[in-house]
């Protein structure tokens, strides 16, 4: 399954816009949906789409909307999975108005789009920045429980592997543009030591890009190349280093504080979908 995932960061007044142009460009018509609200609160899955989602994504975690959706084209089942997209909402940052979403488009056995300057192009503008995005073959980067010892006793395979820190993925995949608020992980100087990276502006946004083989191409003649990259960029390292900021004591009393603030007051959009 080929997948891209794209963090970007979006001006609130600019969040249901954004989402319903996103929508709109699918390749399927949404016919149900998954819906997520604050880690508080029952998700429900699979039922029937509604348009009015947009009009209930949450602008922070504790208002009683909604955080994450999956969206599924009629035809989509646990036997038959067909093309669907995934979209959260992660932390407002009320000091400027903004929050850091992650989309997911997953399909099979190609995208309807290729991940690529002029898809940035069409989406980058003022309240869009582009956090990061990475285009893989999801199937190359999942660890099953009975395989797991193999995969990672597999040196060669190990280089495609995803880790998932909260949100977060750090991966080694066949495309990724990196923006500038991912240069605290990163930096800009460090990335642009990979071969076969390059620096673009796009729409006013800095913006590295990073290809170490073509999407469709089969990730393990091209394991060389990941290895380079986790090496150059010290990626292991860098893993350690977000785990320790997202699992801080401060983060801790934040989690709390948000709970605290959700007992407190009611959640009256929940139960309008």
């Amino acid at each position: 399954m080929i997948t891209v995932t794209f963090c970007i960061s979006l001006r609130i007044n600019f969040l249901s816009v954004f989402f319903e142009r996103i929508i709109n460009s699918l390749d399927f018509t949404p016919n149900k949906m998954d819906i997520y609200y604050n880690e508080f609160s029952t998700p429900k899955f699979f039922i029937k789409y509604n348009p009015k989602l947009l009009q209930l994504l949450s602008l922070a975690e504790v208002d009683g909307g909604i955080t994450s959706f999956n969206l599924y084209d009629n035809k989509y089942s646990n036997e038959n999975v067909t093309p669907f997209f995934r979209a959260k909402i992660l932390d407002t940052t009320f000091s400027n108005n903004q929050v850091i979403c992650i989309l997911e488009w997953v399909s099979y056995p190609t995208l309807y789009f290729t991940p690529d300057i002029h898809f940035l192009n069409k989406y980058l503008c003022n309240e869009v920045k582009i956090v990061f995005l990475f285009a893989y073959n999801q199937l190359d980067v999942r660890t099953g429980k009975t395989n797991f010892l193999k995969k990672i006793l597999n040196s060669e395979s190990r280089w495609g592997k995803r880790v998932m820190v909260n949100s977060m993925p750090f991966i080694a995949a066949p495309v990724m543009f990196f923006g500038k608020e991912y240069f605290s992980i990163i930096p800009k100087e460090i990335l642009l030591k990979v071969p076969n990276s390059q620096e673009f502006i796009i729409n006013g946004q800095d913006v590295i890009s990073i290809k170490l083989f073509d999407l469709y191409e089969n990730p393990n003649l091209h394991r060389d190349s990941q290895k380079k990259y986790w090496k150059i960029t010290s990626l292991s390292k860098r893993i350690e280093k977000y785990k320790e900021k997202i699992f801080s004591i401060d983060a801790v009393i934040q989690y709390r504080a948000r709970y605290k603030k959700m007992k407190t007051q009611g959640s009256p959009k929940r139960d309008e979908i």
